[in-house]
């Protein structure tokens, strides 16, 4: 095809209907179809470009270049060729026809044409271009959007193709040549040279393919070799990608399970160490409230402050007890944690015990009390009442930074315990982790079975192809042999009565003679 422009208008019938079809290029590279209605004049239009053209073609499996596409619309539009036509559908139309494909073929004006009321594609037309070829049919379709308003350039074109149908109607008035006919001769030497080249390809490619065939029985057995091996290598892969799968998710388990059991323990360690912490707060609050009262004060509530000592002492008996039991399920868990929380707890039992020794030692309890009546009804001065005081003074500060040091050791106990906490964060965080690489895992699993399929398809259809390969190879030594047997029997036995034609007969002796002397036989 030349890098010419064609404009090329003709009168179409569709389903009944009237229209002029017109076809026009812009080089090598645009095609633009336009249809009108004859009866109300609506418009159609539609720009296609030569890789749009190209790529509808090659989905099809029925590839064609831009040349050839356009030389085959103007042949069906035309109608100079029973192998190609076009017809006119809608939307709806177009998805029947896709529908009914595997089951019944379409035809070329197989009842008129309907449309779905509304939609995007209501108004659209689709100009279906069909190639029939031996045992196959083609649907190339080519979409026309509706024209409201014709544009600028389309009046031009509509404005050209009535000058020139007009040009030749005068022409052909005053017997001038008719420049069609010219167009379609040009067109046909076109084609003529396209088919040569495409001849020229057809036996090329069916001497590669000759030359295939030869290797195509080892190539088949490699490819079977080769498939075997992938699905066993697959197999292989799948089961050991499995087996760590399982691995993985036991031992997510069972550090679920053990996360599970030390948070449990380091709840209850806490709750244990907010009870200490708030008995020692308790202690602190009665050694200060004593630090401000007077000796006489303190010897005068001296019952109701031992019985306080001995309600906290029962309390903390309770609490070590309780704080035994949470070591021991400590120990099964982490024996580490549960040393710490040992050294923890006989320290704080060591400043307890402290802490009752310097209470008592400030001469408030029952025994003190008594000792100190008699002591007074013995006819002790008010100076030895004073020093007595002072000396029980200096005991509750004594005992009073024995408590702060008890308070900062309970918040240090926090600090571990805000540092057990950490543990377990990063814990949650390792599961977590663990559950990404499951999931990796399973993904890995479902690539190798898309590539095994895939693996197999490809052999099914390579296969295939050397099936359909070996048969056309007998099917052409079948044809050159009869073609062969019919010459060679011609040859033989030139009077016969075989249909045979005259092209395929060599010439006999006497026809040779007359054709020397300038004759015909």
């Amino acid at each position: 095809m030349s890098s010419a422009s064609i404009d090329h208008a003709v009168d179409i019938t569709f389903h009944g209907t009237e229209y002029v079809l017109s076809v026009t290029t812009e080089g090598e590279d645009l095609l633009a179809v336009e249809l009108e209605q004859e009866a109300t004049g609506q418009r159609w239009t539609g720009r296609f470009t030569s890789r749009y053209i190209e790529d509808i073609t090659h989905k099809t499996g029925n590839h064609k270049r831009f040349a050839v596409f356009v030389e085959m619309l103007l042949s069906a539009i035309s109608q100079r060729s029973d192998s190609v036509y076009v017809d006119l559908l809608t939307y709806a139309d177009l998805e029947a026809l896709r529908s009914r494909k595997a089951s019944s073929p379409s035809a070329s004006g197989a009842g008129a044409p309907s449309s779905a009321p509304g939609g995007p594609h209501s108004r659209k037309r689709y100009l279906i271009l069909t190639y029939t070829v031996e045992f196959d049919r083609v649907h190339y379709p080519l979409p026309l959007a509706f024209e409201d308003e014709p544009s600028a350039e389309s009046m031009q074109r509509t404005i050209r193709r009535l000058r020139r149908d007009l040009a030749e109607q005068r022409s052909a008035a005053a017997g001038a040549p008719d420049p069609r006919a010219e167009r379609e001769l040009q067109a046909l030497r076109v084609r003529l040279s396209e088919a040569r080249e495409e001849a020229g390809r057809a036996k090329a490619e069916a001497r590669e393919a000759v030359r295939q065939l030869a290797n195509s029985e080892a190539a088949r057995k490699e490819a079977e070799a080769s498939y075997a091996a992938l699905r066993t290598s697959g197999r292989k892969d799948a089961k050991r990608m499995q087996a760590e799968a399982d691995q993985l998710r036991a031992k997510l388990e069972a550090t679920e399970a053990a996360t599970s059991k030390a948070a449990d323990a380091i709840r209850e360690g806490e709750a244990e160490a907010s009870d200490m912490r708030t008995i020692c707060d308790a202690f602190e609050s009665q050694v200060t409230r004593l630090e401000r009262m007077s000796a006489a004060e303190r010897r005068e509530n001296a019952i109701e402050h031992s019985n306080w000592r001995d309600a906290n002492q029962r309390r903390f008996n309770a609490q070590e007890t309780t704080m035994v039991k949470s070591l021991a399920k400590v120990e099964r868990v982490d024996p580490k944690t549960a040393a710490r929380y040992g050294t923890r707890k006989r320290e704080v039992k060591s400043k307890f015990n402290e802490v009752l020794a310097a209470f008592n030692s400030l001469g408030v309890s029952k025994d003190a009390s008594a000792a100190r009546s008699a002591a007074m009804f013995a006819g002790r001065t008010k100076q030895m009442d004073l020093d007595r005081s002072a000396g029980n003074d200096a005991h509750i500060s004594a005992t009073a930074a024995i408590l702060k040091e008890t308070h900062a050791d309970a918040e240090a106990g926090v600090k571990q315990l805000a540092e057990v906490h950490g543990v377990i964060q990063a814990a949650n965080a390792k599961v977590q982790e663990d559950n990404d690489e499951l999931k990796r895992v399973e993904l890995t699993l479902k690539e190798i079975d898309s590539e095994t399929e895939l693996a197999g398809k490809v052999v099914r259809n390579m296969l295939k192809r050397v099936y359909t390969d070996k048969i056309l190879l007998v099917f052409i030594a079948l044809v050159v042999l009869g073609v062969a047997g019919i010459i060679i029997y011609s040859s033989l036995v030139p009077d016969n009565d075989f249909n045979v034609p005259d092209v395929a007969k060599p010439p006999t002796p006497e026809c040779v003679q007359i054709m020397a002397n300038g004759g015909t036989c």
